[in-house]
């Protein structure tokens, strides 16, 4: 398989990563100073839910050969990005969760990410040296057959057919997106293949809209700093 194979459309990737940066940054930001909650303890699945709401935004208006589907399993919700273009079902995921996938293949043999790498991406091999060897006795591959046609139940089959499962992964830091990358699991969980995405957006330019409050130590106490980026510097 081509390299030309893996590839994903520039402004998918776009959208995606400014998704996540909205998200995380000026968005969160907002968010919270609106809920003025005392505590924080529903920050994380909130910033996934503004992550979400973002990529519907743009990636469900803008491109005619792509459209995002909302899934749940369990009481987690998540999106199907379906991009007809470059031939690719894509999720994304913070890069310490797809770590733990791979690291603990057995315990989460019947995560979602299994059963859409089991079904699209059959045909991959592991290019890592030490290959994950997932056993899958005959009731495990059903519930991820069933799972992966459930998941897939809007997709044409003529779709499924010739596309690719990836996961774009992210790291962040002080709100700052840190690590993008394109990932293609095998269905026994090895990373058959993993693009990086900085040749497409260096360190300044992943930085969208990443203006965000920092807390300044002065005498003793904390105070808030609003902090415009270079970009956003640019823009006004």
């Amino acid at each position: 398989m081509t390299n030309s194979k893996f590839d994903i459309d520039e402004g998918v990737l776009k959208a995606v990563v400014e998704s996540i940066s909205e998200g995380i940054g000026i968005d969160f930001i907002d968010t919270r100073k609106q809920l003025n909650t005392y505590t924080t303890n529903s920050s994380p699945t909130l910033i996934w839910d503004l992550i979400n709401s973002n990529l519907k935004k743009k990636l469900g208006q803008d491109y005619a050969c792509l459209y995002v589907s909302k899934k749940k399993r369990g009481i987690w919700e998540f999106l199907l990005i379906v991009d007809k273009k470059s031939k690719k079902i894509i999720t994304v995921m913070r890069e310490n969760r797809l770590k733990q996938l791979t690291k603990h293949p057995f315990k989460n043999k019947k995560h979602y990410a299994a059963a859409l790498a089991l079904l699209l991406n059959s045909g991959l091999r592991s290019r890592q040296t030490k290959l994950i060897n997932m056993p899958i006795n005959p009731d495990d591959n059903i519930y991820l057959q069933e799972l992966s046609q459930d998941l897939c139940s809007e997709i044409e089959q003529s779709m499924l057919a010739e596309s690719l499962y990836c996961i774009l992964s992210f790291k962040t830091a002080s709100g700052v997106i840190t690590s993008y990358n394109a990932n293609y699991l095998t269905k026994k969980f090895g990373n058959c293949k993993r693009n990086s995405t900085k040749f497409l957006y260096p360190k300044e330019k992943l930085r969208f809209n990443c203006c965000r409050y920092t807390k300044i130590r002065r005498n003793s106490r904390y105070t808030t700093s609003f902090e415009t980026c270079c970009i956003c510097k640019k823009a006004s």
